[in-house]
């Protein structure tokens, strides 16, 4: 089968996924992100109430012994660390449609000269994608709150991406957002986010170009690895266990 052949049958293919099923997983450089926020390993909670069509992440995100550490993408430095909760509410109904959502991370900082119940970042959810491999969700955010401290080090905070992997095996996949969804997603690290400077694309043109990108790299075309070497940000895989920062204070 000719590649272009190929490519349009997967365009063909990607919207019959359920809207909140995400085809591959979206990496920190598809939204330009430059900087990520990661915890040390700390249980939170994520749960989806078919019911109500309710779907939550609550975390401590860092410890006093262990705080979360604030990286640089294109260097890889430490910029500071911090402590905090975060919280996310979103509403998804059983075809995975989210009409509504939005998210908060209260912080605590010295490095970064952040007093205690200040907020770092808040804003609106624009997606919240299931990813079927990795048991876990890859949800988009609108930044409308963003600490003059952080931005400080690491520019405007537009946009966000923020990856919440749960224990669950992955045959959860056979039924997502539906009845079944809720129970074994009440264990989960703690989320990982990565910042940008940039307006966020519409959600599907992301996973759709994601899947066709993906695909044509299978078939051998070495697109995406070329692109994936070019650029700056570190894949969405580093993080999927969150790394945990060097102990300092915060």
């Amino acid at each position: 089968m000719r590649l272009s052949a190929l490519f349009l049958l997967l365009l063909a293919l990607a919207p019959s996924l359920p809207a909140g099923v995400s085809a591959a997983l979206i990496e920190p450089g598809d939204i330009g992100a430059t900087f990520s926020v990661y915890p040390p390993l700390t249980t939170a909670a994520t749960t989806y109430d078919a019911a109500t069509d309710v779907f939550t992440v609550t975390s401590m995100f860092g410890r006093a012994d262990e705080p979360a550490a604030v990286e640089d993408l294109s260097s890889t430095a430490t910029i500071g660390h911090v402590v905090g909760t975060f919280s996310l509410t979103a509403t998804v109904d059983d075809a995975g449609t989210l009409s509504s959502g939005w998210f908060s991370w209260v912080v605590e900082s010295t490095t970064l000269s952040i007093g205690a119940g200040a907020t770092l970042l808040a804003g609106d959810v624009t997606a919240v994608l299931y990813q079927p491999t990795l048991s876990g969700f890859q949800i988009l955010a609108d930044i409308t709150v963003s600490d003059p401290a952080l931005e400080a080090e690491v520019g405007p905070v537009r946009s966000a991406l923020i990856n919440v992997i749960t224990s669950a095996g992955p045959y959860f996949y056979l039924d997502p957002w539906g009845a079944t969804f809720d129970a074994p997603q009440s264990l989960t690290s703690s989320p990982v986010l990565f910042g940008s400077p940039l307006d966020i694309p519409e959600p599907a043109s992301l996973a759709l170009l994601g899947f066709g990108l993906m695909a044509l790299g299978i078939a051998g075309t070495g697109i995406a690895g070329a692109g994936s070497n070019r650029r700056k940000a570190t894949k969405v895989s580093k993080f999927l266990t969150p790394a945990a920062g060097p102990a300092s204070a915060t």
